[in-house]
């Protein structure tokens, strides 16, 4: 007989991990945090956030790389990059709910969990979901 595997659970140990060496949480931080979470795919340089839109979504890198980038006279710039293990998202626009001329891009193809800013909101209720979301 085979056990049964709890993404869930998985998930959660995998944030923890990617986390903890800032701030250590409890498991049961992380289990409520994934359960927010939806898993998505993004193929090599597929537009995960147009520019001149407003961020709607926070992202945990499963696998994979993306970057922020901006168009100045003609060239595309590249503002910052993130890569396995850590948090992704045009942050200024997602804190501000405002547009941004910056443009959210799989650098390759990509594994991540998504949380929408609805879920950001609800994490944010309580004093540990502040506090996570602060240092991510």
């Amino acid at each position: 007989m085979s056990a049964i595997i709890d993404p869930i659970a998985g998930i959660a140990s995998r944030l923890k991990q990617s986390f903890d060496p800032w701030y250590e949480a409890p498991i049961e931080v992380w289990e409520h945090f994934a359960s927010l979470c939806e898993f998505v795919s993004f193929r090599k340089n597929e537009i995960m956030k147009e520019a001149g839109a407003v961020e709607r979504s926070g992202y945990f890198i499963l696998s994979g790389a993306a970057g922020l980038f901006v168009w100045r006279d003609g060239n595309c710039v590249c503002l910052e990059l993130a890569f396995e293990g850590e948090f992704f998202a045009d942050s200024m626009s997602l804190y501000t709910e405002q547009v941004s001329d910056v443009e959210a891009r799989a650098i390759e193809d990509c594994d991540m969990l998504r949380i929408s800013a609805e879920n950001i909101a609800l994490l944010k209720q309580s004093e540990m979901g502040r506090m996570l979301f602060l240092i991510a």
